[in-house]
């Protein structure tokens, strides 16, 4: 997100804006008219004791025909019944595309339910929601592929403004985010590492249930299953097909080397000069490395069967599957456009609608403790027809149950717009400077934006020593496989006039190693080369000679580290702009300095420091690991933003989740954990539904989906075995 921009005075239907209510709720003397202003702003009436929408006549908008209603909103097209699912046919309604949204739809579709899911970007990859880094030309030199994560990446702060968007860090003057955010068909996922660990127990993993440690042990290790399975999580995909990897692992575990005729590798050899002082490497108390753990990092991946030197990273797509189709075109547009699609897609495809560049701006809340429905703009007819006055860019949606699961800035935006917390002013150091008022003073998600946590971030590279590079060459461990590889580099080399100077095959698989937390190094380990948004290395150096560490670190949850909104200033798509509040506290910052020392001392038993690429920390919020912005807990309301089904505190069918739901701090990449809360979540809006009858699916022996009558709760599955050979599958 961008820039901030100062808000116009509405002249129309079409526009409306937080300092609109802000000046409604400020002026609110108690609870009833706190929600009198909410329901005003949606037009929310009574009728036979029951709270609705006050929707025109028809209430789906027909673009065939003039609109003409300049005080309502109508219900989106997704509601039409001959191109939808119909005004009251929309179970669930959820807020981004990205894996922890896309575990809730496959779930949720699969026990029968149907789902809209809105995306604020559009979809820029094919299949959608896959992988970027899976082109040849990324798989081939994936330094290229950093440019392709700037570019997902978009700059958060303005030139043009000077409201300042983060506190407490020294950022403001340099072009890097706090905090970006990607938007597309995916989210994050069309560009991540892919690294899925599980979060330690007792240092990162949150407690679903408190003092009943084996039940908790039980649910976590069904979760984490179902959600690995989702997401192909793997830790041998670079097994017996890389010698790097097989090098540095060994290595690094000291695993004596069985080929007798040489040497063990020198210790003191290649090591480079450190950027920082001796006295600050060597702090005291280090952790001992006696015992210590390397293993393979668990990854989202699949290396091809038939072409080995090749892997298929996967992402949301992996999760969707084929439930994203062509369908969620609508007709009008598909006939403008001459697209051609199957007349009758497999039923599973039909409970499913995608709706991408369509802003979600607020939930339509009801007084009894649900949501009524949500407001969408939908941003493309903003930008074809924002000078018609019969074609309108604002809709509802109806639904069942409302899932946000758009990240952890555009959750708490998107909560915060709809009026469930206090449209305070405040000053840069994040005090309250607004007038006295007890509604203002009491919102309804107390803890929402607070509590958030980061991971400090320590990097460094390496030239492999030489004394490593020269003993590949006589196959240390004995290993069948790497003397085939190293064979066939070799006669490669003699029908090549410009020889390869490295004994490595020239399409090594890169390494990727870890070294999991523990209680005494409370710190995630990446022992790799990959692409973030930095760490690219020169044309001029062989990459198969660096090798990447990256160390993420953990903060402690505090209430004074938080996300304001403004009142008066929108993002670059007129939502509130968020400004950050953030400092970390002396015990998370003793930990940074532990976990730097630690990085170097691993660091150099691999090799040498690549100039320009010495240990450093890198800059607050690049790990694009925010937590806690939309809590869960066990406190109802007090400390957090829902209990940990996701449902939101006070309402019947709201649902956050994503990273900003997780409330402890973490070292480890928490995608995996977010999908696994995920599916706890959506269990508890199927066992809602309970013993509804509806058409379900499931695999049937060939992988396609086959129709399956049942009750929902009882279609509903944690555990889906996905195939695990060959890949890709036929």
């Amino acid at each position: 997100m961008t820039g901030g921009y100062r808000l116009a005075t509405p002249t129309n239907w079409r526009a409306w804006t937080t300092q609109q209510m802000a000046a409604k709720l400020d002026a609110a003397t108690n609870v009833d008219d706190y929600w009198d202003v909410l329901a005003a702003n949606h037009e929310v009436k009574e009728v036979d004791g029951q709270e609705v929408l006050n929707l025109p006549e028809p209430p789906v908008y027909d673009p065939t025909k003039p609109y003409t209603d300049k005080k309502r909103l109508p219900l989106h097209r997704v509601h039409s019944d001959d191109d939808g699912f119909g005004v009251d046919g929309v179970d669930v309604f959820i807020a981004g595309s990205g894996p922890v949204g896309a575990t809730y739809a496959r779930k949720l579709v699969d026990a029968g339910l149907s789902v809209v899911m809105c995306e604020l970007g559009a979809t820029d990859t094919k299949p959608a929601a896959s992988h970027k880094k899976n082109e040849i030309e990324y798989q081939k030199d994936i330094d290229r592929f950093v440019n392709v994560i700037k570019g997902a990446l978009p700059q958060f702060l303005s030139r043009r403004i000077k409201p300042l968007l983060i506190h407490s860090i020294p950022l403001l003057g340099t072009p890097r985010r706090p905090q970006a955010v990607t938007r597309g068909t995916g989210g994050m996922a069309t560009h991540w590492t892919c690294a899925v660990p599980h979060f330690l127990k007792g240092v990162e993993r949150p407690v679903i249930h408190p003092q009943q440690e084996d039940k908790d042990d039980q649910e976590w290790n069904e979760l984490y299953k179902g959600a690995g399975e989702l997401i192909y999580r793997s830790e041998t995909e670079f097994d017996e097909c890389s010698i790097r990897h097989t090098l540095i692992l060994n290595t690094l575990k000291e695993t004596p080397i069985v080929n007798k005729d040489i040497k063990e590798p020198n210790p003191k050899d290649g090591q480079g000069p450190s950027s920082i002082g001796v006295q600050d490497v060597n702090l005291a108390n280090e952790p001992p490395q006696n015992g210590r753990v390397y293993r393979p990092l668990p990854l989202a991946a699949r290396r091809l069967t038939n072409s080995p030197r090749y892997v298929e990273w996967m992402s949301a797509e992996s999760i969707y599957e084929d439930l994203i189709v062509q369908q969620h075109v609508f007709r009008r547009e598909r006939e403008r456009i001459g697209l051609k699609f199957e007349e009758n897609p497999p039923m599973y495809q039909k409970k499913f609608r995608l709706l991408t560049n369509h802003r979600v701006t607020r939930y339509a809340l009801s007084r009894k403790g649900c949501v009524t429905a949500v407001e969408v703009q939908d941003m493309m007819s903003d930008r074809d027809h924002q000078d018609e006055a019969n074609m309108p860019i604002n809709f509802y949606i109806k639904a069942k149950y409302f899932v946000t699961a758009a990240g952890a800035v555009a959750n708490p935006q998107i909560l915060y717009n709809s009026g469930l917390n206090n449209f305070a002013t405040h000053d840069k150091k994040g005090n309250d400077t607004s007038r006295p008022n007890t509604i203002q003073k009491a919102p309804m998600l107390p803890a929402l934006g607070k509590y958030i946590t980061e991971q400090p971030m320590a990097f460094c590279q390496v030239v492999l020593k030489k004394s490593l590079v020269d003993i590949v060459s006589k196959n240390p461990w004995n290993l069948d496989w790497w003397a085939a590889a190293y064979k066939e580099h070799e006669e490669e080399n003699q029908y090549t006039k410009n020889k390869d100077p490295l004994p490595f095959p020239r399409y090594d698989p890169e390494p990727q190693i870890t070294s999991p937390v523990t209680k005494e190094r409370p710190w995630h380990t990446q022992i790799h080369r990959d692409a973030f948004s930095y760490g690219a290395i020169a044309a001029t150096i062989d990459s198969r000679l660096v090798c990447d560490f990256r160390w993420f670190g953990r903060t402690q949850p505090e209430e004074s580290n938080k996300i304001l909104f403004e009142r008066d200033l929108t993002d670059a798509y007129g939502m509130p702009q968020p400004t950050f509040f953030y400092k970390q506290n002396a015990e998370s910052v003793r930990e940074a300095h532990l976990m730097m020392t630690d990085m170097c001392n691993v660091a150099q038993r691999v090799g040498g420091y690549l100039p320009g690429s010495e240990p450093q920390f890198m800059a607050p919020g690049l790990a694009l690991h925010l937590g806690g912005t939309t809590r869960l807990g066990h406190d109802d309301n007090k400390q957090s933003c829902a209990n940990f089904r996701g449902q939101v505190h006070g309402f019947q069918n709201l649902y956050v989740a994503g990273n900003g739901a997780i409330d402890t701090p973490f070292a480890a990449n928490p995608t995996l954990t977010s999908m696994a809360l995920a599916i706890y979540s959506a269990e508890d809006i199927a066992n809602k539904e309970g013993d509804r009858e509806v058409c379900g699916f499931e695999k049937d022996e060939k992988g396609n989906y086959a129709r399956k009558e049942g009750k929902v709760k009882e279609l509903f599955k944690r555990v889906v075995p996905r195939t695990r050979a060959p890949w890709p599958p036929a």
